[in-house]
């Protein structure tokens, strides 16, 4: 796969109309569990057995997509998502699981890229923050994501 095609696959650019969304019908509860003592990201996540959760998810980049949305994940699949701003929902395919998200990581190294930084939440282990930049000499194909807000929802 082309570097390139690293952030045109991670989020699935899909054109698509957006509907007006009234409320997520989804109790979030805190997590009691606690795994920061797992030094490894991904270990850790992986410790907490989240299926079910709402994330908030912030894409910056050259892709269509901006600002702060509310992702709906159940059974470990995007179910749903939300500009938390016009309160309008967006297709599924702009946005990813935390697992897919380490899947994509480990694929985003392989292609040894310009930059590739990622800070890890310090109890959970999912990235808070990932900057990618394919190539200094190309534009308009980097992508900073944001991530923040983890929320639990029962099954």
């Amino acid at each position: 796969m082309k570097p390139s095609l690293l952030i045109v696959a991670f989020l699935f650019l899909l054109a698509g109309c957006e509907h007006d969304l009234t409320v997520f019908p989804y109790e979030a509860f805190p997590i009691s569990e606690d795994f920061s003592s797992i030094a490894d990201p991904r270990a850790r996540w992986k410790a907490y057995n989240l299926r079910d959760y709402i994330i908030e998810q912030e894409p910056l980049c050259f892709c269509g997509l901006s600002g702060k949305h509310q992702v709906v994940v159940r059974e470990n699949k995007v179910v749903s998502a939300a500009n938390l701003q016009t309160k309008s929902s967006v297709p599924v395919d702009y946005f990813r699981t935390i697992d897919e998200i380490f899947d994509w990581l480990d694929v985003a190294k392989l292609q040894n890229p310009a930059v590739l930084e990622v800070e890890y939440h310090p109890r959970f282990g999912y990235p808070t923050k990932i900057r990618y930049d394919e190539s200094f000499n190309r534009v308009d194909e980097e992508l900073t994501l944001y991530m923040r807000s983890l929320r639990k929802i029962h099954p």
